[in-house]
């Protein structure tokens, strides 16, 4: 009896990694396109100006490298 419920445990893992499996092989291959898409519709942002305004930067011991 025991042994029977290790055996379905196993076949449970196995079928949950395999649809694992699939569905991020599904993401990856079949819709790389939109989600490229998406991804740089959230992260990338275009700055329209002729000049774009600079920071400070400061070494290590905070001392002005550039104004």
């Amino acid at each position: 009896m025991n042994n029977n419920r290790l055996n379905i445990l196993i076949i449970l893992i196995f079928i949950l990694f395999t649809m694992i499996l699939l569905r991020l092989s599904y993401i990856q291959i079949i819709n790389k396109e939109e989600y490229v898409k998406l991804l740089d519709d959230i992260t990338v942002d275009e700055v329209y100006s002729s000049s774009t305004p600079r920071g400070r930067i400061y070494d290590r011991n905070y001392n002005l490298l550039v104004d």
